[in-house]
This record gives structure tokens, sequence and C-alpha cells, in this order.
């Protein structure tokens, strides 16, 4: 719906078809804080107002939400799995200065991954976090002017 950048990557009429059609097919949904704040109609400026807010949607709708807290840019990356069942935290330290474009379309794939073995949801997002925060830390900087000055070594 909202690119980490900010920019919105689908039309209004597209989000109405995303709450009355989809999201209530799906397991799970992961939006990034700009989504949630759409989806939700609230501020979700902490932890707290993002759990108000996965609450609300998790009854509205009847699927689990993933609320990714990368883009609050706290010390900890903390994630929230809200479910009919409850409420997980998995959390990872906040890297500034990467470029995390990608990540959390990354991150829904290694779930869905971790699903489609059999794992639970708790299970399949606690490996996912890790995956994707172990490529987050191993990411790498370009620092020269051309791509050749940064080989990438296996």
């Amino acid at each position: 719906m909202v690119a980490s950048s900010g920019d919105p990557l689908l039309k209004p009429g597209a989000i109405t078809a995303y709450r009355k059609r989809l999201i209530p097919l799906a397991t799970l949904v992961t939006p990034n804080l700009d989504e949630l704040r759409i989806l939700s109609g609230m501020p979700c400026q902490d932890l707290k107002e993002m759990l108000e807010a996965g609450t609300m949607l998790v009854e509205r709708h009847g699927c689990a939400f993933l609320l990714k807290g990368g883009h609050l840019k706290s010390a900890t990356a903390t994630d929230l799995l809200v479910s009919r069942d409850g409420v997980e935290e998995f959390s990872a330290p906040y890297r500034q200065g990467i470029d995390a474009h990608g990540t959390g379309c990354t991150y829904a794939a290694a779930i869905a991954t971790g699903l489609a073995q059999g794992m639970n949801l708790s299970e399949a997002v606690r490996r996912a976090k890790r995956y994707i925060s172990a490529a987050i830390n191993g990411s790498l900087r370009w620092g020269g002017t051309t791509a050749l000055d940064h080989r990438v070594r296996p």
C-alpha cells in the first residue's frame, strides 16, 4: 500500500478492495507503520498505539496482523504479532543508516515460507525475524564512487 519511502503504491479504491476482499481471506497481514495508520485510521506513534490499532484490526478482520515497528526508529525494532490468541513481541536492534528497501516484502515471504513448511504462525514469524535481522546486519554499504570499488567476496 505504502512504500518505506512513504510513497503510495495503490489508489484509494484498491485500499478499499484490500479491506473488503483480501484481508478477510488472509492468515496474516504485515503492514508497515504507514500502512497500519491507513488501515486503522489511528496515529500509531509508539508500540502502545500500534497494539491498540492491531487489536482493533484483528477484531474487525479476524486474521492476525504483524505490526512492524522498524519505522518507529527506536533503539529496538520491535514487531507485534497480534492475533485472536494474544500478542507476541519480536525484537532486534534497530540499525541506522541501512537502506532497508525490500525488507518488509522479504520478511513476509520468509514468514510464508515457514507456514508452507508446516510451522505455526509464531514459529514462522520468529524465524523470519531472525532471518531479516541477519540480512539487515550483513548488508553492504557503498562507500566509493563506483560499484566496482566494493566487490562482494564469497
